[in-house]
């Protein structure tokens, strides 16, 4: 983008600004949806067939990398925007969701484990 005259240096700002956000928001739908994997994951711990108790273990690994990379990403991209009514509840969301997901894989595996254990 331009930015020979103040006025083109202001419309570069903005359009940078606005792809900024834009950027973060897709990572923060990542993550999102890589924590309703998880969910899924820990709903089918207790209940799955024991031959798929391995495709649940790593649905459940595979949403954390996924869930804390993007929520990492989005982080790095608010780091950059100006606008503190969208980073600081974006900022809000993506904090507990990324900091529980370990612990909630690990609950996964020990039940996988036990499970795979029992033969159930």
């Amino acid at each position: 983008l331009p930015r020979d005259d103040e006025a083109q240096r202001a419309g570069r700002a903005a359009a940078l600004q606005t792809a900024l956000v834009e950027a973060t928001r897709v990572p923060a739908t990542v993550a999102e949806r890589a924590e309703a994997v998880l969910t899924l994951a820990e709903a089918a711990a207790g209940v799955t067939y024991h031959n798929a108790l391995g495709d649940v273990a790593t649905a459940a690994l595979l949403a954390e990398a996924a869930m804390r990379a993007a929520a990492v990403q989005a982080e790095l991209n608010l780091a950059g925007i100006a606008d503190d009514g969208f980073t600081a509840p974006m900022a809000a969301e993506l904090a507990p969701r990324a900091a529980g997901a370990p612990e909630r894989v690990e609950a996964i595996l020990t039940t996988v484990r036990r499970r795979a254990a029992e033969g159930v």
